[in-house]
């Protein structure tokens, strides 16, 4: 869990994404034009870089940008592109030059690979002189050019600035000039960056929020103290200010050296003077960072795909690539010829969706086309451009709603769910419109949307977002998705999460976790997790009934809500159909969660997965292995005699992964491993496991995945891991050895709270079900070490499964004392023995602002543990049964209320008010109570005694 502070920061992005252009990918025999006119000029183009032009290679940059060299601490030999420094995710830092080269090309910090289109020379970059910029780098490498002279060639290419021999001495000098001050340029550069991210982050933070940091609006340091909570809660521990990097008050510093009405100063000079040659110092950023990157890529001794300069160089062509003329342009200036020259050979056929589905119809045909490399990586592609049901899914972030900004994961829930339903043909979408404009006032039928052939024969291929076959033109849907068709680069930009915010805050019979207007307010938004929650979010948007589906245990209600849902959002050619995986209803929550399994065409397509927690997770996946994707059941075997492993990385799901690793050269793995999608978990996992089982040089690879999936509270996602890392490491021999362990946990403490099934003692009542927790495993093989590294920095505890009562005793006398950074503790049935061995200890965690417990013998235990709540406390949340006994109503079990037991509770709240006057009490009833019952023990409490803004009684 990360800190309430933490998850209030945002950073709005100030850039936008491109429209990533098809034009080199869907043109036929587009590489052996490129072969054959470099043969004519005497060069043979570098394999590497054509393989199957920038399709396969997209996976291998972007998992490169992303998942590659990058630490939290700033190190001014690799310097960051400005719009790639993210205070949200600290650990964007390059550590070595090809990572820092990779955030020059594609700056985007979102996780999203996008080239440069900054105003600085990089983004300026035409498609002429980025194919100079690619034959200068070979050049440099095969030839062995001198240094000075490459430099100097890149200044002036960059610049735009005349060749000639007589202006060399002066260039020179110039550059020389430049590269003495390019430290000071970083150093200024770097800290203008902090305080612009910092100041953003400001003003999404309230003065409420501000005082729970003790920060004054008014502190002269406030931006100092800003930015070092939000450092505090990373799991970067060397922040900027103790490496000597930023001094306290520097922000403060610049802040008004950057005033309109700044004084002159020494300051404001150097800042005027470098901000008039930035232009320049940012040509010397990168052309010193690109040498370096050659160098490195010749001398690593951490092997990596080859060619990934030279690829990154052509990726980034590729990515801005629009017309046929700028194919021509690039390689214009790749050969030094005229693009007229080139044109009238250049290919003209075009990968359409006819020959996609000829050969995709003709097994034999398709069998033929996959053992040619280029053809394997189109008709891969085609499949994503013609058939594919599903749109890229969104990731949740931060969003914003009137100002207030929250983590978005049901809000994403709901955009990935209608991205899905409402993803449709280009061809029907025409369809549509044309229909709607033909449309007469009286009810016109709607006619059968258009055949498939008929779609074919149209202009336009691909898919656009659209409800106009489910909602009124107007709809604030069709609205939303007008604006998207219209700005499709803006797709997973902060104004698309802001605006799916809007869409779904404060709308009737919808439960919030949050109230703009501040506590006690009305909550209005941030959606709350469960599948009559988004059930009725739905209902609010289509008005098909004003009524809400009530949040009570009626499965007949739900399914029933569900085959609705499917029939309304189903049309011609697109059959939506459900099935239940796993729900469970929660009495805490009243609501259900859980996974469901969604069809298309009665072919498994995705997942709804609402899980229980605090506060509680949805997501949506692609099925791992979706039915009628053919790429994921060719032969494999067949494919790796013929394919490149960038190649065959398309083809491969976790489990072909795994089996393919192993055939491969360790060279091959390498290349094959950094090409995969890495959306999935499944596949992270698969990755993490083959670097310590198959092949070591995957490693940093593995430890960037694993903080990937820590980053956000999904523990499903940690699970997933952690069923992975539990094997290996067991057994006199483990592959990950104490040492590994210990730097794992102390770098994701977070992964102790892995419940598990003991391997010692299997879960003899529910197989397979965990009875045991990670920590407690821990104590009881002598793994103290793992302890050690993890709970002085551990942020969540939580303790549902133990399967020995001593190891947890033990626990809580010895090691709980340690968890200094715990910012949440939960225990499933403390009883009184567990309420001994915890009382002495909870005083002394002086910073635990949040605790919640679910008590077996509330009466006995309860006042010990109210007279020994932490000083820090914010929320104490207190689970109770209250139930005397059960009987049978219509074949139903219904619970008898135990009065005596709420009646003692009485004198215990009065002592808990009455001495925490800023603590909130939480208390949560049995959710099968009836609405009669439900009544009486308001009325046993007298819950109007209580202060109104703390004390919430739910059930």
């Amino acid at each position: 869990m990360k800190s309430r502070f933490l998850s209030l920061v945002i950073f709005f992005l100030t850039f936008s994404y491109p429209i990533v252009s098809h034009g080199m990918e869907l043109r036929e025999g587009l590489e052996e034009w490129i072969r054959s006119r470099c043969a004519s000029h005497g060069i043979s183009f570098n394999e590497k870089v054509l393989l199957s032009l920038t399709r396969s290679a997209s996976k291998l940059i972007e998992n490169n940008r992303f998942y590659g060299d990058l630490t939290s601490l700033f190190d001014p030999n690799f310097p960051p592109h400005p719009q790639g420094v993210s205070l949200l995710d600290l650990t964007c830092f390059p550590s070595k030059a090809r990572s820092s080269l990779f955030h020059l090309l594609f700056p985007s910090p979102t996780g999203i690979l996008v080239a440069n289109q900054t105003g600085d020379p990089i983004g300026k970059l035409t498609p002429s002189k980025t194919g100079r910029l690619l034959r200068l780098t070979e050049n440099y490498l095969k030839e062995h050019m001198d240094e000075t002279t490459f430099k100097l060639t890149l200044y002036n290419l960059l610049l735009g600035l005349r060749a000639e021999p007589d202006l060399i001495p002066t260039r020179l000098e110039k550059y020389s000039s430049l590269l003495k001050e390019f430290p000071e340029f970083c150093h200024h550069d770097f800290k203008v960056t902090l305080l612009e991210r910092t100041e953003t982050i400001l003003e999404t933070i309230n003065e409420e929020d501000l005082e729970k940091e003790h920060i004054s609006l008014t502190d002269p340091l406030i931006l100092t103290k800003v930015l070092k909570c939000i450092l505090a809660n990373t799991s970067a521990e060397q922040t900027f200010f103790t490496s000597g990097l930023l001094n306290e008050g520097d922000l403060e510093m610049y802040q008004a050296a950057l005033s309109p009405s700044a004084p002159e100063t020494e300051l404001t000079k150097t800042l005027r003077r470098l901000k008039n040659k930035k232009s320049e110092f940012e040509t010397v950023r990168f052309i010193e960072i690109l040498g370096k990157a050659l160098r490195e890529q010749g001398q690593d001794q951490q092997p990596l795909p080859e060619s990934l300069v030279e690829r990154s160089i052509f990726f980034f062509f590729g990515q801005k690539v629009k017309t046929q003329d700028d194919i021509l342009n690039f390689f214009s200036g790749y050969l030094g010829v005229d693009p007229e020259a080139l044109r009238p050979t250049f290919p003209t056929t075009v990968f359409s969706e006819k020959m996609y589905w000829d050969t995709r119809n003709n097994p034999e045909a398709l069998k033929a086309a996959l053992l040619n490399p280029q053809r394997a990586s189109l008709l891969s592609f085609g499949y994503n451009l013609f058939e594919n049901p599903l749109p890229l899914l969104s990731h949740y972030k931060t969003a914003t709603y009137q100002g207030k900004p929250f983590p978005n994961c049901i809000e994403a829930f709901f955009e990935n769910f209608f991205n899905i339903v409402c993803h449709i043909k280009r061809a029907e979408f025409e369809f549509l419109k044309s229909h709607l404009a033909r449309k007469k006032e009286s009810e016109e039928v709607l006619e059968d949307t258009p055949s498939e052939a008929q779609a074919a024969s149209q202009e336009g291929t691909g898919h656009i977002f659209t409800a106009l076959h489910l909602l009124p033109p107007d709809h604030p849907l069709n609205s939303y998705y007008n604006w998207l068709n219209e700005n499709p680069e803006l797709r997973f930009s902060q104004e698309n999460r802001d605006r799916i915010a809007e869409l779904c805050s404060a709308r009737p019979h919808v439960r919030y976790l949050k109230s703009t207007t501040g506590k006690g307010g009305e909550k209005d938004y941030e959606l709350a997790p469960g599948f009559l929650n988004f059930l009725n979010l739905v209902r609010s948007h289509f008005a098909q009934t004003s009524e809400a589906l009530p949040f009570e245990e009626n499965l007949e209600t739900l399914t029933q809500e569900l085959r609705n849902l499917c029939t309304f959002l189903s049309r011609k050619n697109f059959k939506l159909t459900w099935q239940e995986e796993d729900l469970d209803y929660s009495l805490l929550k009243n609501d259900y969660f859980g996974t469901l399994t969604f069809l298309i065409n009665d072919k498994k397509s995705f997942t709804l997965t609402m899980e229980m927690g605090a506060p509680g997770h949805g997501e949506i996946k692609r099925f791992p292995l979706m039915e009628g994707d053919w790429r994921q059941t060719v032969d494999i075997d067949a494919l790796q005699k013929t394919l490149p492993p960038e190649i065959l990385a398309l083809f491969l799901t976790p489990e072909t992964y795994e089996k393919t690793l192993p055939n491969l050269s360790p060279q091959d793995q390498l290349t094959l491993t950094h090409s995969l999608d890495l959306e999935s978990v499944e596949m992270k996992c698969a990755i993490i496991k083959a670097a310590y089982t198959h092949n070591l040089h995957l490693k940093p690879l593995a430890k960037r995945l694993m903080h990937s999936i820590s980053e956000f509270s999904d523990t499903s996602a940690t699970d997933k891991l952690m069923k992975v890392l539990f094997p290996l490491m067991k057994g006199e021999s483990p592959f990950l050895t104490d040492e590994e362990m210990s730097e794992i946990f102390t770098q994701y403490p977070d992964f102790l709270n892995y419940s598990l099934e003991d391997p010692d003692t299997p879960n003899t009542q529910c197989p397979g079900n965990p009875n045991n927790h990670l920590a407690l495993f821990a104590i009881e093989h002598g793994k103290t070490s793992w302890l050690k590294a993890a709970l002085p920095k551990i942020s969540t505890l939580i303790f549902n499964s133990f399967l020995k009562e001593e190891t947890f005793l033990e626990f809580l006398k010895t090691y709980l004392i340690q968890c200094s950074k715990l910012n949440y503790l939960y225990i499933y049935a403390l009883n009184e023995k567990f309420t001994e061995g915890l009382c002495p200890v909870l005083p002394h965690l002086t910073g635990l602002p949040q605790v919640s417990f679910f008590l077996d013998q509330p009466y006995s235990t309860l006042s010990s543990l109210l007279i020994s709540l932490p000083p820090s406390l914010e929320e104490f949340s207190l689970r109770f049964g209250g139930i005397d006994s059960w009987k049978t109503e219509d074949n139903k079990s219904v619970p008898i209320l135990n009065k005596e037991a709420w009646q003692q509770l009485v004198p215990h709240l009065q002592t808990f008010f009455k001495e925490n006057p800023r603590t909130t009490f939480n208390l949560g009833g049995n959710g099968m109570f009836s609405e009669e019952q439900q009544e009486e023990i308001r009325q046993i409490l007298n819950v109007d005694a209580f202060p109104e803004d703390r004390f919430n009684l739910t059930f």
